[in-house]
């Protein structure tokens, strides 16, 4: 993914690959731009260097690309989900698998799963979606950013109840990164709810419904309002599950406004569908 983003930069300046002359060969350099190939952290810099762009706007820019890669994901997942079209997930999917074949990078093999569990989960069971590899990979790692809050917002159901409890605390202390990450990490804290809601560890979700709320409350942003409307839903089910009337009031209030204030009908359906499962 770097090799194709250092390409820009260097086709952007006008350079040919003769910019490499000295650090590393052209034709290595080729395969690097091709991402058929890693490089040193110490040669990349000189690269950088060489061409006159700062590690910062480099980084930058990988950020950036992540961020737009992951929305293309998402968006691709939910519109076959919302238009129950099975040949689009299936394309998806095998998409994910040749770049993975081409490439080697364990993220397309990791989306392919998650594509391929939500295939299962929608039309018929077509897979043998085995999502270990993407538990063992969170679990293996030890900082999350957008890629990671996305597996595990995508299949929370993953992890056992006191495991999806410390990861949402360990989120909820988290601080900074860009908007986007933000959004991830409130979407994946709420999706861990979601599971611990399903397996009736009320407690736990009471305790991360309340830090979330005293996090949101002492961090207003606008940009956040969808998350925080979420929020008051989830937090809807809880109360359903703790037989308090206002959780109907609450859910059936935010549905109300993805639907008719908001134009979200997809969206608000898929919350009216999940609310149905609780009441």
């Amino acid at each position: 993914m770097t090799g194709k983003i250092f390409k820009q930069f260097r086709e952007g300046k006008n350079l040919s690959t003769q910019a490499a002359a000295e650090i590393i060969s052209p034709q290595f350099l080729r395969k690097y731009e091709k991402n058929q190939s890693d490089i040193r952290l110490t040669n990349l810099l000189q690269l950088l260097n060489r061409i006159n762009v700062t590690i910062e706007e480099f980084t930058a820019e990988i950020e950036n690309s992540l961020d737009y890669w992951m929305l293309e994901i998402e968006s691709r997942i939910d519109q076959a989900y919302h238009a129950g079209n099975s040949f689009q997930l299936k394309k998806f999917i095998e998409e994910q698998e040749e770049n993975y074949h081409q490439t080697k990078e364990l993220r397309f093999c990791l989306i392919a799963l998650v594509g391929q569990y939500y295939y299962n989960l929608i039309f018929l069971p077509k897979y043998v979606a085995d999502l270990s590899p993407i538990k063992d990979y969170l679990r293996e790692t030890e900082s999350w950013g957008t890629f990671e809050l996305f597996l595990v917002t995508y299949v929370s159901h993953i992890f056992h109840a006191e495991e999806a409890f410390l990861y949402a605390v360990q989120l909820l202390k988290k601080q900074g990164g860009s908007i986007e990450v933000q959004k991830w990490r409130y979407d994946a804290i709420l999706h861990l709810v979601l599971l611990l809601l399903n397996q009736n560890h009320l407690e736990h979700a009471q305790k991360l419904m309340s830090l979330f709320f005293s996090h949101r409350q002492a961090n207003p942003h606008l940009k956040f309002i969808h998350h925080d409307l979420y929020a008051k839903f989830v937090n809807g089910l809880l109360l359903i599950k703790l037989g308090e009337v206002k959780g109907k009031e609450d859910c059936e209030r935010v549905i109300q406004i993805f639907v008719e204030d908001l134009g979200y009908a997809d969206y608000g359906n898929r919350l009216n569908i999940l609310y149905q499962t609780f009441i």
